[in-house]
């Protein structure tokens, strides 16, 4: 007899989304993908069918040393420190070997142990660091009890231990004998948890008292018992907490953090050892093109004028060296997270040069009243260093666009994942999709994202993963992504499951650097429901969160067979071409977008149906603005076409195709007809306009 059995460590979105900062996000993930992996083990990883964890880097660093949490030994820093395992595991124990409910057990307690060593690793470097610890230099120890004691503040341990063992996680778990086909065993488990959850058995607790921590607003914040208003509990973070040289870069000003979430932002660097701001900043990521665009253009300005490589060289260095006096001043980090893809493409000589967080090359980050006076020479070196770059890329004819302030949040998730692994027939089959599922998350996603473009994974774990992406990389990623997906997954499946069919569909949103992340992580995962709301899902759903005015969304397939074109032949149709496409036109300033605005006042003649017109008189005029739109794109693209000769003409005839294109295929869902079909494709016009310009300024 087999025991079919699931375990799974929650709640996840609370303890992931509440982020103020990408390393937040980051290291709400890692911990997760870090206690599954030490619940694995102890249960034993023979018996896992998923996550497949025998080649999973963050898996071997989790267990591979007994008398360690941690150990990278022979392993790459970046892979082991990729959130890649899900926060839960599926597992069978054939022939009655164990007993599912001890091993269930020992799985549980090797995570809450991982956890609780962790927390008691952060309290005590917290507390030294804020002055209640040994002497410097003292080899006498002192017991967090009595650290707690020389703060004259019983309270405060109490509150960390009961936050740390009964307000941090849940661990559920439940199993069933195995039957005799393996896809109705896997049902009744998944049932089984499902009415596990729905139980709430939980354990009582009493009410907390005090001021909610900042960040989550779900616990109280930690501060001695004397802190007894809001002020005075900012205060305290702010002199005794900022004040301390190790944490001064590890919080913002006005934050209070209870037990949980002052782990979570600080044991990757206290316990795991992560350099500090190895995860960029939003504004890293912003500014990341710009980077690379610089980075490109000293080995061809090198080659054509050494002179000249030498002034931006020297603009360079003068920069780093302003910012360095006025990040000394004003107590801001300079040195922060890298995307991994400078390290693996350029040379370090020239790569140091930037390293600094994206704040300090964004003209808005000075002028801020409480560091303009002390950052102005610092301004003065980035404006001087942006004039210097711009006339380099005059000089070798390459281009180069401002820093960017916006970037890209993507969400990708696998279709009918539930209804896929209910239909898998034999256990073989189930390790074979949790292989693949590991094999795309470890080496295929971080190479699309990671080693081809300068993007960063936040998680990615089985088939669904979160990561940053600078705004010029949209275009091309996503659709690599999902071309990566079928090679790596959807294919090799079929060959094993020839009925399966596991899709991806990808929801991505744009915005400005300062945008609260909290709703940025929010929206991106509402625009993926968008793209999986489609016919067939299988699609990608993109919306631009503008610092003013409604968001903009757009979504659509990744790829379809239409009927279109002068001569009504079939069209194999992606819109990523035609973004692509009329990107390259508005920077080349081929085609000029006035006639995006051109085409939005004839919003009368070819918007959306009103919803007061009904019957046939509907379908007549949305068949004659459906036809009305190819005319018009036509005109107006010639109108305002610069390109002369019959290059321009072939250009111009291939661009009036996919527009054509766009609007079958906007016009059409699952076989019904989209009444929103003006408006859907308005906003994937727009989308390319704001690529083109670099987002809003």
């Amino acid at each position: 007899m087999s025991a079919y059995c699931l375990f799974q460590i929650g709640p996840v979105q609370e303890f992931i989304q509440t982020a103020r900062k990408t390393q937040d996000y980051w290291a709400g993930s890692f911990l997760l993908s870090y206690l599954n992996a030490r619940a694995i083990h102890a249960f034993g990883d023979a018996h896992v069918i998923f996550p497949h964890v025998h080649d999973n880097p963050l898996y071997k660093a989790a267990t591979q040393n007994s008398s360690a949490l941690w150990d990278l030994s022979g392993l790459q820093k970046a892979d082991a420190f990729r959130p890649s395992l899900p926060n839960r595991f599926f597992a069978v124990l054939v022939g009655g070997a164990a007993n599912p409910k001890d091993c269930l057990r020992r799985a549980e307690e090797a995570a809450r142990t991982a956890w609780k060593q962790i927390a008691q690793e952060v309290y005590k470097v917290f507390l030294e660091s804020i002055g209640f610890g040994p002497a410097s230099g003292s080899s006498t120890k002192v017991s967090l009890s009595g650290v707690a004691a020389a703060l004259g503040n019983v309270p405060f341990q109490s509150t960390w231990n009961e936050q740390i063992q009964h307000r941090s996680f849940e661990f559920l778990y439940a199993w069933e004998d195995g039957g005799e086909k393996h896809s109705e065993s896997y049902v009744a488990v998944e049932e089984a948890m499902g009415a596990r959850k729905a139980s709430r058995i939980f354990q009582t607790l009493p009410s907390q008292q005090g001021h909610v921590c900042s960040l989550c607003g779900l616990r109280t914040a930690i501060y001695p018992s004397h802190c007894t208003t809001r002020e005075t509990v900012r205060d305290w973070w702010e002199g005794s907490v900022r004040g301390s040289d190790l944490l001064r870069h590890r919080f913002r000003e006005g934050e209070h953090l209870c037990a949980v979430c002052l782990v979570k932002r600080l044991a990757p660097q206290l316990v795991f050892h992560l350099p500090a701001g190895e995860v960029p900043s939003t504004s890293t990521m912003a500014v990341a093109t710009y980077h690379k665009e610089v980075l490109e253009l000293l080995p061809k300005i090198r080659s054509k004028d050494s002179s000249f490589e030498k002034s931006l060289l020297d603009a360079l260095d003068d920069h780093k060296t302003q910012c360095c006096k006025a990040g000394r001043a004003i107590r801001e980090p300079l040195e922060v997270g890298w995307p991994r893809y400078f390290n693996l493409r350029f040379e370090d000589a020239d790569n140091h040069r930037f390293f600094m967080d994206g704040d300090w090359f964004i003209e808005d980050f000075y002028r801020h009243p409480n560091r303009e006076n002390q950052t102005a020479m610092a301004l003065g070196a980035l404006k001087k260093l942006q004039d210097i770059a711009f006339q380099a890329s005059e000089r070798v004819a390459a281009r180069l666009l401002p820093p960017s302030k916006y970037l890209v949040l993507l969400a990708a998730d696998g279709d009918n994942m539930g209804k896929l692994l209910s239909a898998i027939e034999t256990k073989e089959q189930h390790q074979k999709l949790s292989e693949l599922l590991v094999n795309f998350s470890t080496k295929d996603a971080p190479r699309v994202l990671e080693e081809q473009r300068p993007g960063h994974i936040l998680y990615w774990g089985g088939d669904e993963g979160v990561a940053m992406l600078p705004l010029e990389d949209l275009p091309e990623a996503l659709p690599a992504l999902r071309e990566a997906w079928a090679e790596a997954v959807e294919e090799p499946l079929k060959k094993v499951l020839p009925s399966a069919k596991l899709t991806l569909s990808v929801g991505a949103v744009i915005f400005h650097h300062q945008y609260p992340l909290r709703s940025a992580i929010r929206q991106v995962f509402e625009t993926l429901e968008k793209a999986k709301d489609r016919p067939d899902k299988d699609s990608w759903a993109i919306r631009i969160l503008r610092r003013s005015g409604a968001p903009v969304e757009t979504a659509g397939p990744w790829q379809e067979e239409l009927v279109c074109g002068p001569e009504g032949q079939s069209q194999h149709f992606s819109a990523f071409d035609l973004l692509v496409t009329l990107i390259e036109c508005y920077r080349k300033d081929i085609l000029s977008p006035r006639w995006l605005a051109d085409l939005r006042r004839e919003e009368t003649a070819l918007g959306d149906v009103p919803e007061s017109i009904t019957g046939s008189d509907r379908d007549r005029l949305w068949e004659e603005q459906w036809k009305l739109f190819d005319v018009e794109c036509r005109r107006l693209v010639a109108r305002h076409w610069a390109m002369k000769g019959k290059p321009g003409e072939n250009r111009r005839s291939l661009l009036a195709c996919l527009l054509q294109c766009l609007n079958r295929s906007m016009s059409d869902l699952g076989g019904k007809r989209n009444t929103r079909r003006y408006e859907s494709i308005l906003a994937f016009l727009d989308l390319a306009h704001y690529i083109a310009k670099g987002g809003g300024r």
